[in-house]
């Protein structure tokens, strides 16, 4: 899906845990696919995917070049090697993690393995 880019943060909604399943998914969905409008220029396209399922079918027009595990996640890179399957030597795996100079992500020579 195409990134929304936003000009205000969307708010988070207080009674989340009152609300239903599908009505939790879309609020995480919403968010995930909304950045801050300075972001614009990306025109970024994200997917969400559970790491044991298939990675949808690449094309021509869209080619998978790079997986970016982000800074939080405790995903080691063996595990996103192994769900990339065929395409795994093909593709980049890096981590990210904050600059320790400048307000930016940079990519984190220390990935686990």
């Amino acid at each position: 899906m195409k990134v929304d880019y936003i000009v205000s943060p969307l708010a988070f909604p207080t009674d989340l845990p009152a609300l239903d399943h599908e009505s939790r998914n879309s609020i995480a969905q919403k968010m995930i696919f909304t950045k801050y409008r300075n972001w614009e220029y990306e025109h970024e396209i994200r997917t969400w995917t559970d790491l044991e399922e298939e990675f949808f079918d690449f094309c021509a027009e869209l080619k998978l070049v790079e997986v970016i595990i982000g800074a939080g996640s405790t995903v080691p890179r063996s595990e996103i090697e192994r769900t990339l399957k065929s395409v795994a030597d093909c593709v980049a795996v890096k981590k990210a993690r904050a600059a320790h100079d400048r307000f930016e992500m940079v990519e984190d020579e220390e990935v686990l393995e």
